[in-house]
């Protein structure tokens, strides 16, 4: 609990300071990497096998939770920029409302994912996570960008 706590506090911190550096996708695909770094760590130190020592095994999946908190939070921040990035502001509150109820109809099928067996739910989140990173990356930024800029130059 307190490793996730820290992870968003942190995470928020991060998306401040990087924004600044790097590009809104750069971002967003790094965030979904490292929620799937830290979600197969998980996998592997979860699965029953002592993959190291006692001690380490309990560490190491206390980071990798970390991880995976931390890329998620930071990728849910992202997300708002992004959105701002990809939408004209005309269509921009329906899009991220169409967004936010497509993400909400998908929750509500995790009660079922939660209690199948042992490495299925983390499998899923891995997965999650390597298709939207992927898909991220086909994401024309600069073209929205583009007709951004030119419709402040009109108006």
């Amino acid at each position: 609990m307190i490793s996730q706590s820290c992870a968003e506090i942190i995470a928020c911190f991060y998306c401040i300071l990087v924004q600044k550096y790097f590009s809104v996708k750069k971002c967003l695909v790094s965030a979904f990497w490292i929620a799937l770094v830290g979600s197969l760590g998980i996998m592997a130190t979860s699965s029953g096998k002592e993959v190291f020592e006692e001690n380490w095994n309990a560490t190491l999946n206390l980071v990798f939770i970390f991880l995976a908190k931390f890329g998620i939070t930071v990728s849910f921040n992202f997300s708002y920029v992004i959105l701002i990035c990809l939408f004209k502001p005309l269509i921009r509150s329906t899009a991220y409302g169409i967004c936010n109820i497509s993400a909400r109809a998908f929750t509500i099928f995790s009660p079922l994912v939660a209690v199948l067996a042992d490495p299925i739910p983390m499998a899923f989140f891995s997965f999650g996570c390597a298709l939207a990173g992927t898909a991220t990356l086909f994401l024309n930024l600069e073209e929205a960008e583009d007709e951004d800029n030119e419709q402040h130059k009109i108006n």
